[in-house]
């Protein structure tokens, strides 16, 4: 997360820590997608194949709940997966890298300011 702190108050980003998510995961040569879950699935605890490296999904969700400092838009979506980290299976981890792929690209991210907050400070 990065901090600029200014005379009229503070910025906080997490641009970089997105760009290097979405690059650790490979996800910028994968289409994108409008909604952080897909409607039209629904997940089971039990359903499907397990994961045979459950710690790469437990990352995968533990980045994306720290992701929810300035996304509060896949909040929801992020603490739903993180129900099945126990026992993560196949849907759950397609199901993650669906709320990857919601994330903008590289270069939509460098235009943006969806991951800045501004805090100003109030003059009493």
């Amino acid at each position: 997360m990065e901090v600029l702190y200014k005379d009229d108050g503070l910025i906080i980003s997490q641009k970089k820590f997105v760009l290097d998510m979405l690059k650790s995961y490979k996800v910028a040569s994968m289409s994108s997608c409008t909604s952080p879950l897909d409607p039209a699935v629904k997940l089971h605890a039990k359903e499907g194949t397990p994961l045979t490296e459950p710690l790469f999904y437990r990352q995968l969700i533990g980045k994306l709940n720290f992701l929810t400092n300035t996304r509060m838009d896949i909040t929801y979506s992020a603490q739903y997966l993180s129900q099945f980290m126990q026992d993560p299976r196949e849907p759950h981890l397609q199901a993650a890298f669906h709320i990857l792929r919601e994330q903008p690209t590289q270069l939509e991210i460098q235009e943006a300011r969806d991951y800045i907050f501004i805090f100003s400070r109030s003059r009493v």
